[in-house]
């Protein structure tokens, strides 16, 4: 009876509301006319055709007529994605969610989330100045100093103004930019910037302000460093870093001759370093020549004046005896508490150890599982043609990479990273049913595959057919080959991108993927780990290609892309 009386104060109520809920997306679901989505699937087919002006001018009508339709603001989105309209694209995104935050008019979560992903990496703003310490506005007064008997104060001169220039890099470091990018340049990454952010810290015992250019490829980046210097007006106290796209970086402050900072430059990037990257490579650069600095003077100590002595003051009378503060409960209670706090957060924290230990525990020995059921896919790929079996094994490749990022993610931090686990837990269901496709597609299917399997020249990926990537012709010199990449290499390319290359150091040198002992791509493409590989820029290998036999395609096509190392 008790059961019932409840269920008829809350359960009625409740019934209402999803019958109303229901019918009002029916009404929705009804109001949407057959031609609207008929012009939305046509948008969604222009898409996947590549055809984005045309996808994107039907979808935007779309919208005018049904400003509340999520699916068309997203096909909308992904149009503007393909014309490089990332802002607009954005701003499509967000919307799309706010209205169905269950995401059901995209056709998956994975797409929706690397169409966010790309939309936000292509529009995030780097002049930071949050990189910088504190400086004190051109308007503001300057603090008082300590008031002396026989000086007069200094009169205060007027703020200087800025003075405008035709050089954009000129005119953000006369702002106070941290960060100043010159046109064509691609901005970095937001790892990036939390890198110079760390080295702002860094160089805080000296004294310095940091700031950086990043200047075009072709660009001497020692005179520019010191052309922007002198023409920005800076002070002795900033370390100027200039850097171009392919690695070059050069710095500059006026208490070192060109010779000094150049060679303290050489020593650094000389050193090996596991990451290569420009805003590494800054970090080097910055934090040798701020060791060469020489530390600067310290203000002089100004001599204290004894006050002069007071004159006795008369005895003051009695006051009435002040009444006992009850100390002793006070300080007991206050230490009660504290202990019940301490004892909590232990508690909590302990939980926290055991869930995560728990779930690390039920996915690092799958990483390795996976990796092996991946690579014993991929040879079979080899040997038979099943183009499901390839779209499953594409599938599980995507979702397991995902995982093991977040597992290295979370590695990093084990105590706040619980989420991000069992994400990758998530994540590894994913890729062990995309896995059991490709292996049920393979039994039934009949053929053989092609004789001879390809090799992404930078990546080292199997590749089963010549239609299934992307054919480069790199120059390198006089010389000219044309080569196959993977379809995420091409992208890249596509997008102006300078890709990197799997190495290995040998002879303490970078070789080629394929000239490192003991890789076999087919095998460890997956687990890399096992032999010691890294991804470095193509001008840095000893050699331009590797084996002949297994990156370079000799054929009569027209190449897609074109590179020049």
């Amino acid at each position: 009876m008790g059961i019932l009386r409840r269920w008829q104060r809350a359960g009625w109520p409740l019934l209402a509301w999803l019958t109303a809920t229901l019918l009002g997306c029916g009404g929705t679901l009804q109001a949407e006319d057959t031609a609207t989505l008929t012009t939305l699937r046509e948008v969604r087919q222009l898409i996947d055709q590549k055809q984005y002006a045309p996808a994107a001018s039907k979808a935007a009508a779309v919208v005018q007529k049904s400003p509340q339709n999520p699916q068309a603001r997203y096909l909308h989105a992904l149009a503007n994605l393909g014309l490089q309209e990332y802002a607009v694209a954005r701003d499509e995104l967000t919307k799309a969610k706010e209205i169905d935050p269950l995401l059901l008019f995209a056709k998956s979560k994975t797409e929706f989330d690397g169409a966010w992903k790309t939309a936000r990496n292509n529009t995030m703003t780097v002049l930071d100045s949050a990189l910088d310490p504190p400086v004190a506005s051109p308007d503001q007064p300057p603090a008082k100093a300590a008031r002396q008997p026989a000086a007069k104060p200094a009169p205060v001169k007027p703020a200087k103004p800025v003075k405008p220039s035709g050089d954009p890099l000129v005119t953000g470091l006369r702002r106070g930019e941290t960060l100043v990018v010159a046109k064509g340049i691609k901005l970095p990454t937001a790892a990036d910037q939390r890198s110079l952010r760390a080295l702002g810290k860094r160089v805080q015992g000296k004294r310095l302000q940091i700031r950086v250019a990043l200047l075009p490829a072709a660009a001497p980046v020692a005179s520019e460093a010191k052309r922007l210097f002198e023409a920005a007006e800076l002070a002795d106290d900033v370390l100027l870093l200039a850097g171009r796209p392919d690695g070059q970086v050069a710095v500059y402050n006026p208490t070192l001759t060109p010779q000094q900072a150049a060679q303290q430059v050489k020593q650094a990037l000389a050193r090996p370093a596991k990451e290569q990257s420009l805003a590494a490579r800054l970090t080097r650069a910055a934090l040798a020549v701020a060791d060469a600095l020489p530390a600067p003077p310290q203000p002089p100590a100004t001599e204290s004046t004894a006050p002069p002595t007071p004159l006795p003051a008369p005895p003051p009378t009695s006051p009435p005896a002040p009444r006992p503060f009850p100390l002793g409960p006070v300080v007991g209670g206050l230490a009660a508490v504290l202990l019940g706090l301490v004892a909590w957060w232990a508690v909590v924290k302990a939980g926290a150890r055991r869930r995560l230990g728990r779930s690390f525990a039920a996915a690092s020995p799958r990483a390795g599982e996976l990796a092996d059921r991946l690579a014993t896919v991929l040879q079979q790929l080899h040997q038979q043609t099943s183009r499901p079996a390839s779209a499953a094994l594409q599938r599980a490749e995507e979702a397991y990479a995902e995982a093991t990022a977040m597992m290295a993610a979370a590695a990093a931090d084990r105590t706040a990273d619980i989420a991000r686990v069992e994400r990758a837990n998530r994540l590894y269901d994913e890729t062990a049913a995309a896995l059991t496709q490709a292996e049920n597609a393979l039994r039934g299917a009949a053929g053989p595959a092609p004789s001879q399997v390809f090799h992404c020249c930078f990546s080292g990926r199997p590749i089963l057919s010549r239609h299934d990537g992307d054919l480069v012709a790199i120059r390198h010199g006089e010389e000219q080959v044309s080569v196959l990449v993977a379809r995420r290499v091409g992208d890249r390319i596509r997008r102006g991108e300078q890709p990197l290359v799997r190495a290995g150091e040998v002879h303490g040198m970078w070789r080629h993927w394929s000239q490192v002992p003991g890789f076999e791509p087919t095998r460890d493409i997956y687990r890399a780990d096992l032999v010691a590989t890294q991804w470095v820029p193509a001008s840095e290998l000893a050699e331009p290609f590797g084996d002949r036999s297994r990156t370079v395609v000799e054929l009569s096509d027209r190449p897609d892309y074109t590179l020049t190392w």
